[in-house]
């Protein structure tokens, strides 16, 4: 099992689809392509949802413009739907537990 997420980003957009998402084009980091662990100390596993927080997100909370979020589907014993956590990785690539729930989210 791969615990580990990689992040590649590719327009293959055609023209029509294009024009639709262009303007969130600026928001996405400049540099796509980071290799991190979002397995948190409680070992929650497979990532599932990812967000990026972006350009002109206030600076001056808990998230910073350029970081994404990963929430963790599974716990540690791979139990689908039960995982916890949401781990916060950095433009720079540190991780963090950004949050963790008592109950499965």
């Amino acid at each position: 099992m791969n615990r580990y997420l990689s992040i590649a980003l590719a327009c293959s957009l055609g023209a029509g689809l294009f024009a639709q998402y262009e303007p969130l084009l600026p928001q996405l980091p400049s540099n796509p392509s980071i290799t991190v662990s979002t397995v948190p100390a409680n070992g929650d596993q497979n990532p599932y949802g990812i967000a990026f927080v972006p350009v002109g997100f206030p600076k001056d909370g808990a998230v910073q413009p350029g970081d994404l979020l990963v929430s963790n589907f599974n716990n540690s014993g791979n139990l689908q739907g039960t995982g916890t956590t949401i781990t916060r990785i950095t433009s720079a690539g540190s991780t963090s537990t950004f949050s963790q729930s008592p109950k499965p989210a």
